[in-house]
């Protein structure tokens, strides 16, 4: 999955952001409720790094919050 934030000085790391969403949206699909829990519990402590070009910290977190709430619907 790729995302459409925007790249910035000091933003989180892509390709984690990128995993952790492609990851959130494969269980927001799946009948599984093991892995909503675990796509759940990866939402709590996403472990995202800091880098010095990489997306927009403030869109992140409020697409992690909007994902964490679908995994809660869902």
């Amino acid at each position: 999955m790729t995302s459409t934030f925007t790249v910035v000085l000091r933003g989180y790391d892509r390709d984690r952001v990128d995993q952790l969403l492609g990851e959130v949206e494969a269980a927001v699909a799946s009948a599984d409720p093991v892995k909503r829990e675990s796509a759940r519990r990866r939402l709590l402590d996403p472990d995202l790094v800091v880098v010095l070009r990489g997306y927009a910290r403030d869109e992140v977190d409020a697409a992690l919050k909007e994902a964490a709430q679908r995994l809660s619907d869902a």
